[in-house]
């Protein structure tokens, strides 16, 4: 796994006693060295799991930013249209109620004008020293 320890390598120098712990050393070593393999292991596989679920957010957002652009251009044109509708409906309304109050306003507009007429009439005998009176055949009252 990472090559050559030196515990293999024969050292005349030492006693069987001494080669004993050595080896049993070498073994602990192995032993953290393996732990830390795989720690970085697990780290390594942490960190693929972590781009992953990076990606896929980054995924689901990028549908989700699409999703809200085409619900907005969607807004935008129902806003329109409805802006168009109602310049259409008040359009017509206002026609229509410009006919259905066009009789009423030529009346109306028909007894302002002899209304007009008899105060016209009534100035006229005044400043002329006349008996004036207003017609009270036009008078509401």
């Amino acid at each position: 796994m990472w090559g050559w320890h030196p515990s293999f390598i024969a050292h005349p120098q030492l006693d069987d006693e001494d080669r004993r712990t050595q080896a049993f050393n070498t073994g602990k070593i192995d032993k953290k060295i393996s732990a830390v393999d795989d720690i970085l292991r697990r780290f390594h596989e942490s960190l693929t799991d972590i781009e992953t679920i990076h990606q896929t957010s980054i995924d689901r957002l990028q549908a989700n930013v699409e999703t809200l652009m085409k619900d907005f251009k969607t807004i935008q044109n129902d806003v329109r249209e409805l802006k168009i509708d109602f310049r259409h409906e008040l359009r017509r309304d206002m026609a229509k109620l410009k006919d259905d109050n066009m009789p009423k306003l030529e009346n109306s507009v028909e007894m302002l004008i002899h209304k007009l007429e008899d105060l016209n009439a009534y100035l006229t005998a005044m400043v002329s020293g006349k008996d004036a009176r207003i017609s009270d055949e036009n008078s509401d009252e």
